[in-house]
């Protein structure tokens, strides 16, 4: 296409042109979605709803370290609601999944499950909303109820591990500390014995006062906690946890400060008698061994207590739903299908029009190549045309035998079918090749242009039908034409007026006959297998004459390029006031080039579409530099429809 900005009359343009595209890509979409919609087996939902409560942890200990956030418990509660284990469970419950089931079976259950539940938190507040969707009704309902049973238990079964470890982890502190306080007492009691009668009571009173230092006391009962924080912290999180890392830094400086409260507390001690300061040490590791023994006996009782009343943290509060009926979305789907395909019709088509790299105006056409157009000759409608000008009962024999023996061939009929013979002499195609006959006079015969070659860029653009018509076009105003056909690579013009090849310009050239003995007149062509009817009620097409390029030689150019050719020509020129070569492509052979340059001037016919548009730029090139003159350009097969003046003058489409 020409660079130049689309408007609105442009886009038009393209959707006209490529509206079978777009309806084809909608009819397809609209019969698959409708197909697929029809074989779709309808879906049905069940939901339930749990709500999520937070309670204390039953270690008082880890409730006053974790911070807790709802929206993260919430999503985490939604996520879990999904995960394997309980997916697993609920697996078993509905029967798909056995003891002895393989790993590969389980897994497959397990994603077959997930796929078939969403979880949403209902806004807000403490409350999942659980949905299941399956083709069964029965098993929608038993998939919900299952996985909220199962998500309770298995919530229940976290919180019964948690406490079991904690007071597993207590109670062996607890004895631990139980021995260390035995140990006290008889290493206190030992030390008593081991002192003369009269030292066992005396002096010590002073030293029971700097036993009990309260800053000590206090940071080795700090530590002591922390430490249990941290046991039970490891039995849940890694060491990379922060809350850990957090911890065990804590520790270390609790520890340090520890340490010095302890040697300032030694270097008093120091000032004492030996057997006091002995004193002191058994009766501080007594009274700290007690303390720690009542610490964790306290705890123990604690977690018995919160174990032996331990609630659900979760709870259902709707019970799953009677299944419902998704449908299978028919008409959502067909009109989904319509769009999509009215999309994909548009994006093709624009694409389509973008990699097309034939013409799409007139003006584009001038631009391009520099040369006028002399006419756009409109698309000829055959459907009722193609027979019009046979004789029918001569056509209806000859084609059965021509069917029997295999050589018959539908595109002759075609293009007689598009001669102008058959068409109304005020019709649109005959105005077309009057206005094309009135740019030639004004621009190659006013100029004494007599002989005309008609070329093309490629084979099927119909330049031999278009030769035809424009040389009947020039007899029917009063000139005395010849049409030659010098196309020995794809002769069709004695096909479509119904003459012998043989007999034609080649025996000329090679002087086995004269020109007047080749010619053929109309009456000739009357002779033939084309009706007489529509010929007579043509005016002037008495002035119209036609010779074949008779046999074909093996070497074209050699005959084409022959002196004896320049001879025929001019005599030609003589005898007719217009004289029209029907040559072969330009493009693929060199046989227009050498007539070219024997006769006064060219005219290309393009057919959009049909060629590219750097294809037609090389064939004027190759015309302009054997310094021929091209008169323009006539474009053929034109869609009317498409033909519609604008500011570009016209747009105009290939009909297919």
């Amino acid at each position: 296409m020409a660079n130049y900005e689309l408007n609105l009359q442009d886009y038009l343009r393209i959707l006209r042109k490529r509206k079978w595209i777009i309806l084809s890509f909608m009819v397809i979409s609209f019969v698959f979605s409708f197909i697929f919609s029809s074989f779709t087996t309808p879906f049905y939902r069940s939901t339930t709803t749990v709500s999520i409560t937070q309670r204390e942890s039953t270690n008082s200990l880890l409730s006053e370290m974790m911070e807790w956030n709802p929206g993260d418990m919430m999503e985490t509660s939604s996520t879990t609601i999904t995960s394997y284990a309980i997916m697993k469970m609920v697996g078993k419950k509905i029967g798909l999944i056995q003891e002895d089931s393989s790993n590969s079976t389980i897994d497959a259950v397990v994603g077959m499950l997930q796929g078939e539940i969403f979880t949403k938190q209902v806004g807000n507040t403490n409350l999942i909303q659980i949905s299941v969707t399956s083709l069964s009704s029965q098993r929608a309902f038993n998939v919900a109820k299952y996985t909220a049973e199962s998500f309770i238990e298995y919530n229940l079964d976290i919180k019964s591990k948690q406490t079991q470890n904690v007071r597993q982890f207590v109670e062996k502190q607890l004895r631990h500390y139980e021995k260390q306080l035995a140990l006290s007492e008889k290493e206190l009691l030992e030390f008593k014995e081991s002192l003369p009668l009269d030292q066992r009571t005396s002096g010590l009173g002073e030293t029971s006062s700097l036993k009990d230092d309260p800053l000590i006391a206090g940071l080795e009962s700090k530590l002591v906690d922390q430490k249990l924080q941290l046991s039970l912290l490891l039995q849940e999180y890694t060491e990379e946890h922060p809350e850990v890392l957090r911890l065990e830094q804590e520790i270390v400086i609790l520890k340090q400060t520890l340490t010095k409260e302890k040697e300032r507390y030694l270097i008093k001690l120091r000032n004492l008698p030996e057997r006091e300061v002995v004193f002191a040490r058994l009766l501080r590791g007594l009274e700290l061994n007690k303390e720690l023994y009542n610490k964790f006996r306290d705890q123990l009782e604690d977690v018995k207590i919160r174990q032996a009343h331990e609630v659900e943290d979760i709870a259902v509060v709707e019970p799953p739903s009677k299944p419902y009926m998704l449908g299978t979305g028919r008409k959502k789907n067909v009109l989904t299908g319509i769009l999509l395909g009215l999309v994909l019709g548009l994006v093709v088509s624009f694409l389509r029009e973008t990699l097309d790299t034939s013409i799409g105006t007139i003006e584009d056409v001038e631009d391009y190549i520099k040369l006028p157009v002399l006419g756009v000759i409109p698309h000829i409608d055959v459907d009722k045309a193609t027979y019009m000008i046979v004789d029918e009962q001569h056509h209806k024999w000859f084609e059965q035998f021509q069917r029997l023996m295999g050589t018959y061939e539908e595109d002759i009929n075609m293009l007689r079918g598009r001669l102008i013979f058959s068409v109304e002499n005020q019709s649109s195609i005959s105005e077309a090749y009057r206005i094309l006959q009135t740019n030639l006079q004004f621009t190659a015969l006013e100029k004494d242009h007599k002989t005309i070659i008609f070329t093309s860029v490629g084979a099927s653009e119909g330049k031999t039908l278009t030769s035809i018509n424009s040389a009947v076009s020039m007899a029917q105003m009063g000139k005395k034409v010849l049409i030659v056909d010098c196309d020995y690579r794809r002769p069709t013009m004695n096909k479509i007026l119904g003459l012998p090849r043989e007999n034609g310009l080649s025996e000329i050239i090679l002087g086995k006959s004269t020109l007047e003995e080749n010619i053929k007149n109309i009456t000739d062509i009357m002779l033939g297998d084309i009706s007489s009817k529509k010929i007579l009620q043509s005016p002037g097409i008495e002035n119209f004459n036609a010779l074949s390029c008779g046999a074909i030689p093996l070497n074209p150019p050699s005959l084409l390029g022959s002196g004896r050719m320049n001879e025929i020509v001019q005599e030609m020129r003589s005898k007719f006031d217009v004289v029209i070569f029907d040559s072969a492509p330009i493009l693929p052979v060199t046989d227009t080039l050498i007539m070219a340059s024997k006769c006064d001037t060219s005219i290309l016919v393009y057919q959009a579409g049909r060629a590219a548009r750097g294809a037609l730029k090389r064939a004027k090139e190759q015309l302009t530099n054997i310094q021929t003159h091209v008169t323009g350009v006539v474009l053929n097969n034109i869609s009317a429809s498409e033909m519609k003046p604008t500011q570009k003058y016209y747009h105009y489409e290939r009909k297919d």
